[in-house]
Parts: structure tokens; sequence; C-alpha cells
């Protein structure tokens, strides 16, 4: 992992013990100033020169953080059998999916303008907060259900099925693109302030 002072970027390692490893896949600033740090073996965190590591989490590849609007932080780790989506409020630990009902674990989460939190699994969605968590099968993503977004008026958008789908209630409707008969595998969404929407693909930029 790399330290950008502005000027340089220079190797960072904790003084005080190691990563879990040294594969890095997401990071998350969090509002009272933790740094999170999601790796290819697992979770830690780094505040005021101590870096705490997750058992929770050890050995999942950490796919995405989410700080959520109470401030609580959001990892979901991923294996090849069974993953886990852990929730950490102020030290305290709650995982999900050691029944199996999340697969391999999360490809993305987002929390939307609702608060909302939404998670993609291989087959499809879950609505997990507020309320019991209810999965909506959204199956034939070959790397599951990882761009997810919002619509200008609030609308979930989600990477599915070579496109950009509206989903409301359950039900899919198309996103009108430019170029409707252009298949895209959507990794990343993002709508800008301009009305604009942004998708990061796959393979085709």
């Amino acid at each position: 992992m790399l330290r950008f002072d502005g000027v340089r970027a220079v190797p960072w390692q904790p003084t005080s013990d190691q990563l879990p490893s040294s594969r890095i896949f997401d990071l998350l600033a969090a509002r009272d100033g933790t740094l999170w740090i999601g790796t290819s073996k697992g979770l830690a965190s780094w505040k005021d020169g101590k870096l705490t590591q997750y058992v929770e989490l050890g050995g999942h590849y950490i796919s995405r953080l989410l700080e959520d609007h109470e401030g609580a932080v959001w990892a979901s780790g991923l294996t090849i059998s069974i993953g886990r989506l852990c929730a950490i409020r102020k030290g305290d630990v709650q995982c999900y999916g050691n029944d199996g009902i999340l697969g391999r674990g999360a490809f993305n989460l987002y929390e939307d303008s609702r608060r909302n939190l939404w998670v993609g699994v291989k087959t499809g969605l879950w609505k997990w907060r507020p309320g019991p968590p209810k999965f909506y099968p959204l199956t034939g993503e070959p790397d599951g259900i990882q761009a997810l977004g919002e619509d200008t008026d609030g609308t979930l958008l989600v990477g599915w099925n070579g496109g950009i789908h509206r989903f409301r209630d359950g039900k899919t409707e198309a996103y009108r693109l430019h170029d409707p008969a252009r298949k895209l595998r959507a990794r990343k969404i993002l709508a800008d302030h301009d009305g604009g929407l942004w998708i990061g693909t796959l393979a085709q930029g």
C-alpha cells in the first residue's frame, strides 16, 4: 500500500503489526478518522497509530467496504464457497451468511438516499435494511450483481443482463442508453450532479 502526501507516493506499512495481506482491494476513510483496509485475506483498521484485525473475516477477500448513515461499517467477505457480510459498530462485530444465504458473499454494497442497504450477490439482490432482509433473484450475471447506483428520481439502478436496469418493488425496467444494442458488463455506476450516468465496465471502458 502507498501513502500519498500530495507530492510523493511512498510505501506504507503499519509499524506495530502486519496487514492480513499486502494485496489491498478496498479502502474506506470513516467519518471518525479510522482507515479501514480490505485485503485479499481479511479486514484491518488503522486509527491513532493502532492496527486492528478482525478475526471474523480472516481469510476472506474483502470486496467492498461501506459506512452507513448511522456510522456502522459494513464489510463484504468473499470465499470460494460461503461468504460473510459483517457490520462493525463501536468495536462490536455482527456477521451474517454462515447459513449460506449469501452464497460466495456480497460483490457490492450500496446505501441509497432512502437509507436502504442493498447487497449484490451471485444470483441476485438483497434489500438488507431496513426491516428483515428480502431477496430478489436476478440470475444470469456471470460475476454477480456488482454495479449499483441511483437514478435522479431515487430509483435503484442495477447492472444486469447486459445493461443497466431500473429496479423498483422487485421489478426491472431497462434503462435507455444511447446504443441499446451494445451489451455491457457493468461493474460500477455513478450518477453525477448534472444528470449524467457513468458506467465502468469489465472490458469496454
